[in-house]
């Protein structure tokens, strides 16, 4: 409920089996760039890859960005933005502007 999923032209969102996804959580394979001189309008946009491994589940109002790369069996926490490798069997937290990983038991 209340997702939004934005592949851009040239990149790719994969979503493995048996992944859940929480409601207002929004997963996009592309940002915009930005350079001191010039408006983000005028600039291409910075588009990558995004994929989500087997046996995810990602809570509620989480931020997937363009690179990231979940690993199967994590547990994403409501809320976390993550934009890079989750290694498999994480389970990510955010809180006081940090994210932290730890080994899923």
């Amino acid at each position: 409920m209340n997702c939004c999923l934005w592949a851009s032209a040239n990149a790719r969102i994969s979503i493995g089996d048996n992944t859940g996804i929480g409601p207002g959580t929004v997963i996009v394979s592309s940002n915009h760039s930005f350079a001191k001189d010039r408006a983000y309008t005028d600039l291409p946009l910075n588009e990558k890859d995004i994929t989500i491994g087997n046996n995810v589940w990602i809570g509620a109002n989480s931020v997937i960005l363009a690179g990231a790369r979940i690993g199967d069996g994590c547990i994403i926490g409501a809320g976390c933005v993550v934009a890079r490798a989750i290694p498999e069997d994480s389970v990510v937290v955010s809180g006081n502007r940090t994210l932290s990983i730890a080994k899923r038991r």
